[in-house]
């Protein structure tokens, strides 16, 4: 019996790696959306939207399950926990496959303290999404997307990046633009920017078509954002051999 994996999924770069990483060990993934809503963008730092996660999880023929918050607590982890336990068999295994344990500011180590607490109070084994990852920095999930064949686009970017990069592909052009404004001296890290996953080996021959969308600016946290206002799943020729 395959062991189950729970992974906080918001469509973006980092727990797409999570999820492919989890079914390339042989898990079974539980997918969780956490519902922001209005403040999708102050919590999360993006506007991804549950109709975008729910395509994912359709292309991917996998369980998803969602969540409405005001706030991102450690309370809610707790219930999301619970709740994913009693979805499965008592023979069954639940590993977490963490997305936010990665470059961890001060606020962000606190937290995810109570949630590996959590974690080992509710017998779930916690995976570090540094295990994943293998290095804590910048450019190892940016490179382990491009060699697992994941293709993310930028939805949001702090202001020390440029807003023009707004729906560029995350690629080695994107890297080196990064490596550009590090040695200038800016400040720029794994939460400057946001993505969002719109071709994957997970999602079989079919793939994220962006049709239209819109911009957004906020002062707070993140400064630029793209707004996914119509998309389409669409299928891919097949490769020449």
């Amino acid at each position: 019996m395959k062991k189950k994996a729970l992974i906080l999924y918001s469509g973006g770069k980092d727990s797409h790696l999570a999820l492919l990483t989890a079914v390339k060990r042989g898990y079974d993934p539980i997918l969780w959306y956490l519902d922001g809503g209005d403040r999708r963008h102050i919590l999360f730092s993006n506007y991804i939207g549950y109709d975008i996660v729910k395509a994912h999880a359709k292309m991917a023929g996998l369980n998803l399950f969602s969540i409405k918050t005001n706030d991102l607590q450690a309370e809610l982890f707790k219930k999301i926990i619970k709740k994913t336990i009693r979805l499965i068999n008592k023979e069954e295994k639940l590993e977490y496959f963490s997305t936010n344990d990665y470059q961890e500011i001060k606020k962000d180590k606190k937290f995810n303290e109570h949630i590996k607490n959590i974690c080992k109070n509710s017998g779930v084994k916690f995976i570090s999404f540094l295990d994943i990852i293998k290095k804590d920095d910048i450019f190892p999930p940016i490179k382990m997307s491009i060699r697992s064949g994941v293709k993310s686009i930028i939805i949001g970017l702090e202001k020390e990046i440029d807003k023009s990069w707004l729906l560029k592909p995350i690629d080695e052009s994107f890297m080196e633009m990064i490596k550009r404004e590090i040695k200038s001296g800016k400040n720029i890290d794994g939460n400057s920017y946001q993505s969002l996953v719109i071709e994957s080996p997970l999602f079989g021959n079919k793939k994220m078509k962006i049709l239209d969308t819109g911009y957004a600016y906020d002062s707070k946290d993140m400064s630029h954002f793209s707004i996914i206002n119509k998309f389409s799943i669409v299928r891919q020729r097949a490769k020449k051999s």
